[in-house]
């Protein structure tokens, strides 16, 4: 996760051009667009398509760029955005605001922006979250959610990664520990979020790398962690997602779930979602938890399949 409140302004632009052009090389003729909605709250997003909008959210530790083997191969208007303290979008106090609220809050704002929806949205881990999040609170504004990998929310647990990013000064300063390089990024850190980390493109692991390095990167991944998760408990109780939430979902769900997920399996959620009608689940063979990256080509298949039936 990543900000640029205090890096300068030569640092955004360079960063803003390089991840274009990653847009651009992977088939999506895209620019970067700021969206602000009534309260005033801007975040950058890239654009790129035509016809029916769909808003693409990121996961935790990332930003726009987790979408760039997806974006190009989804039919319509795709919206990318930065996560306030992620890529380009200043940060926001999470912490104090607490996690539903600004999900809520921040998304408002982005649809808003966007005409008021009801939009399509693609969240990815805890972007997916975020979706979710907001879809309880704005049925009307949501047309359809596709939830790509596990989410916070269904277990009181939290992987052990992020408990340790949620601790006191010690997970600020792991945070801001980076891999060296394109490689020592797949062997370090992508190998513990994918099934097969070989899948990924350098030029990828490269682009996270750059989107960490951002100013206020390792500041904004440790206070999003902290808000999300308890470093002795796991999940903050305030962020579970109840039964009674679940049954009241009104927005057509799709959950893409990795059978090699390595955050949450499957087979341990199972009979909390089966208490959602609005939710269908598809198990994708031999993935991981960041799909986006590791098998793009059917995410975006099966996501273009329920948003489009």
């Amino acid at each position: 996760m990543s900000s640029t409140d205090s890096a300068s302004s030569a640092d955004a632009s360079a960063f803003q051009q390089a991840r274009l052009g990653l847009f651009h090389r992977y088939g999506l003729d895209a620019s970067v667009e700021w969206l602000e909605g009534p309260n005033g709250r801007r975040t950058a997003a890239v654009v790129g398509g035509s016809g029916e909008t769909t808003l693409l959210v990121h996961g935790a530790i990332s930003d726009a760029a987790e979408w760039v083997l997806v974006a190009p191969r989804l039919e319509g208007r795709v919206v990318a955005v930065d996560w306030p303290g992620c890529g380009l979008t200043p940060a926001t106090n999470i912490r104090e605001i607490g996690v539903r609220r600004f999900a809520v809050e921040w998304l408002d704002s982005v649809v808003d922006a966007l005409g008021g929806g009801p939009v399509r949205i693609i969240g990815s881990s805890s972007g997916g979250y975020f979706g979710l999040m907001y879809a309880l609170a704005n049925p009307d504004k949501v047309d359809r959610l596709v939830q790509v990998g596990s989410l916070p929310g269904l277990t009181s647990g939290s992987p052990f990664i992020f408990r340790l990013f949620a601790t006191p000064l010690i997970g600020r300063v792991v945070l801001g520990q980076q891999p060296k390089d394109a490689e020592a990024n797949r062997k370090q850190v992508f190998s513990k979020l994918v099934a097969d980390a070989d899948r990924i493109p350098a030029d990828l692991l490269e682009a996270d790398l750059r989107a960490t390095a951002l100013r206020g990167a390792a500041r904004n991944a440790h206070e999003f962690c902290r808000a999300l998760v308890s470093p002795l408990t796991g999940l903050r109780s305030q962020n579970r997602i109840g039964d009674d939430e679940l049954r009241s979902l009104a927005v057509p769900t799709r959950f893409l779930w990795g059978s090699e997920d390595n955050f949450v399996d499957y087979a341990d959620v199972a009979d909390r979602l089966e208490v959602a009608d609005a939710v269908t689940t598809e198990i994708v063979d031999g993935g991981g938890h960041l799909m986006t990256v590791e098998v793009p080509d059917l995410v975006a298949q099966l996501a273009n399949s329920f948003l489009g039936s």
